[in-house]
């Protein structure tokens, strides 16, 4: 999974910021950035196997977040950030996701009929 010496101080990612600006994100830090959030997913019980749920705007965080969950063997479960709550809820009852990583604000209040 490490990225070959010669590629990992170059660019992978970027994003505008809110000035306007664009900011990138090196393939050393995107992996490092995986590994963190693979660590934290398997500190909180997530498994090979497992489904877990993203519901953001398409953004690094949603590649990263992606990228960790395969990387240990978990199942990625999308939601489309334009679908109303009741899509939103039902997939991710129907798929039994174990745990949802959500962008904050409107995202997450389409969360509001999921009881756990």
């Amino acid at each position: 999974m490490d990225a070959p010496p010669s590629w990992r101080d170059r660019p992978m990612l970027r994003q505008r910021s809110a000035d306007g600006r664009w900011i990138g994100q090196t393939h050393g830090q995107v992996q490092q950035a995986v590994r963190r959030v693979s660590a934290w997913l398997q500190g909180l019980g997530i498994r090979a196997g497992d489904r877990v749920g993203i519901l953001s705007h398409n953004k690094p965080e949603w590649l990263i977040a992606d990228f960790a969950i395969l990387a240990i063997g978990a199942v990625t479960v999308p939601a489309y950030y334009t679908d109303p709550e009741e899509a939103v809820t039902h997939v991710f009852r129907d798929a039994a996701v174990s745990l949802i990583l959500v962008e904050r604000g409107e995202q997450q209040r389409k969360l509001a009929g999921l009881e756990d």
